[in-house]
């Protein structure tokens, strides 16, 4: 693989970077992104989003803006 993951291991929301997913493509089709994140939620995601950004949104923006609203939840959701 060409994301700096050995081929044993699953994308987490950690392995991307400044919103893009270390060089690779933007597709889920070989599993850059973490399962979670399906062809249907990033269009979702990109439908919400885009009307409060002047410039269009792409695919890794909204794999962005998933994974840190999904951080935001995790950190929520754990007991201190």
């Amino acid at each position: 693989m060409g994301n700096g993951l050995s081929s044993n291991q699953k994308p987490t929301c950690s392995t991307i970077k400044d919103g893009k997913t270390n060089g690779t493509k933007e597709s889920n089709s070989t599993g850059e992104y973490p399962a979670w994140i399906t062809p249907e939620l990033i269009a979702e995601t990109l439908e919400t989003w885009q009307p409060y950004y002047a410039e269009s949104l792409t695919t890794a923006d909204a794999v962005e803006i998933l994974c840190t609203v999904g951080g935001l939840l995790d950190g929520l959701g754990e007991d201190e």
